[in-house]
């Protein structure tokens, strides 16, 4: 007669197991941030203000890196008006007793600390992002464009066409400009590069385009825009604002120097996705986008294709 009570209690008992479990992990890996924040901001002088720069290489999985990072950075004094900005490295690790996250703060200065392995997410995470590197450069890359069969490069000044195992290069007439920007049109057999202060026009075969003084208008997810001459900029864009509009009423931006963010409709995250560098361009491509990027370290420019998986948002 006790059977079913019994059984109605054991899974009660057993959902409120699941749900203090739930909290304890996302508690984890709240603690870990706040304790390497303070850590980190005892090292920074009143003026100072810290600018992370985080990867991960355990077993962490993305969703809690993501959480992980976006804690540490909320934990962080927040001083608008810094004299200073401090790049502070942060690396989540791991070793036999567990996770480890370890700051680089200045030069030589390390602060760790350690995480029980017990922090996995609560729930299953869906990638809703993908990306796939469509081509890799050490000279300055702004733009690829990838057809079936060959593949369009926009570099600074700069035309590259491969097809099978054929290249083709043209140098283009331009001025040079600082942190130089491009955009790269292909239609057909012609092909259209705007520059800040210049457009150049002409054909895939043969390659040869002509270029004038001008900065033309081209479109960016349905409006159009150029260009400011003499400056890396989209007139009436201000940095960060340059997104690719995906699925229903989504957009993908760059909110943080090396994250591509998938925004909804009221502007929550839904996912984001890493790269191993500064993000220095994000055109819109396709369903998807096109993220150009830095990397520090070996000082190569690569161009991602970002895909996203709209039938499961």
């Amino acid at each position: 007669m006790e059977t079913a009570p019994r059984s109605t209690f054991m899974r009660v008992v057993s959902c409120l197991v699941l749900l203090l479990s739930g909290w304890a992990q996302a508690d984890q890996i709240e603690d870990g941030a706040h304790a390497l924040a303070a850590k980190i901001a005892a090292h920074l002088a009143p003026q100072e203000r810290a600018h992370l720069v985080v990867r991960n290489i355990s077993g962490l999985p993305a969703a809690d890196a993501i959480r992980a990072r976006s804690k540490l950075e909320a934990a962080l004094p927040r001083r608008s008006r810094a004299k200073s900005v401090v790049d502070v490295s942060v690396t989540f690790s791991e070793n036999i007793a567990g996770y480890l996250w370890v700051a680089e703060i200045h030069k030589g200065e390390v602060e760790m600390v350690a995480v029980s392995t017990n922090t996995v997410s609560a729930a299953p995470h869906r990638q809703l992002l993908a990306k796939r590197l469509l081509w890799e450069q050490s000279e300055p890359l702004l733009d690829v464009v990838q057809q079936v069969d060959r593949t369009v490069v926009l570099g600074n000044g700069t035309v590259t066409i491969v097809h099978a195992d054929k290249r083709s290069d043209v140098v283009l007439d331009i001025p040079r400009v600082r942190d130089p920007r491009g955009r790269l049109e292909v239609d057909g057999n012609t092909l259209t590069a705007y520059f800040p202060g210049a457009t150049c026009r002409g054909t895939e075969e043969p390659l040869h385009l002509d270029c004038g003084g001008s900065s033309a208008e081209f479109l960016l997810n349905g409006d159009k825009v150029r260009f400011t001459p003499g400056r890396n900029t989209i007139a009436g864009l201000r940095p960060g604002e340059e997104t690719a509009s995906v699925c229903e009423g989504m957009k993908l931006v760059a909110l943080k120097e090396d994250l591509v963010t998938l925004l909804d409709k009221n502007g929550s995250t839904r996912d984001q996705i890493e790269l191993s560098g500064q993000i220095t361009a994000l055109w819109p491509a396709g369903d998807g986008a096109l993220a150009v990027m830095r990397n520090p370290e070996t000082e190569q420019y690569a161009a991602y294709a970002i895909s996203v998986d709209c039938a499961s948002h």
